[in-house]
Formats: C-alpha cells, structure tokens, sequence
C-alpha cells in the first residue's frame, strides 16, 4: 500500500522530489530513458520504457479515481525497475 500511494502522490525516490527536499543534486532525469524530468506522473504516464507495461495494463490518468484494480496496476509499471529505491 505505501508504494501505490508513494507512486500516485510522488513522494517516494523519484529523482525529482528527491532533489526539491535536497537529497539528489544532480539534475533530476529519469533514470530509465533519460528525456525527462523524472517524477512519479512521468514514470506512470509517460517515461518511453514502460510505454509497453502502461499499454498491456490499459491504465491511463484517468484510472487513477476509477479503476479498483489501480494500485495493483500501478505496481506491475514499476515492477522488476528500482523504484521505490534510493537513487
């Protein structure tokens, strides 16, 4: 359960919230593709790598206040990554 609500509220060790609160200082780019600012809505919705976990799921923003299967959802995108782990 703390890792869904890390994942949906950003507040866990993406680089990006990592570094507002000072503990990364280099800067925040995702450590999976590397284009973007890495953020919990970045990894969730639109990080390139796990464009093919989001599509087999079916998961999209919009399930994030509908669909009951959501966290489990959610943790299936970053399973098998070190999210979750310090950077």
């Amino acid at each position: 359960m703390r890792s869904v609500v890390a994942l949906i509220t950003g507040h866990d060790h993406f680089r990006k919230h990592l570094r507002t609160v000072g503990l990364y200082k280099e800067e925040p780019i995702c450590r999976m593709c590397k284009q973007e600012e890495e953020t919990a809505s970045h990894i969730l919705f639109d990080c390139s790598l796990l464009e093919r976990e989001r599509f087999s799921l079916s998961i999209t923003r919009e399930d994030l206040g509908m669909d009951t299967n959501v966290g489990a959802k959610i943790l299936s995108i970053v399973q098998g990554t070190d999210f979750g782990r310090q950077c």
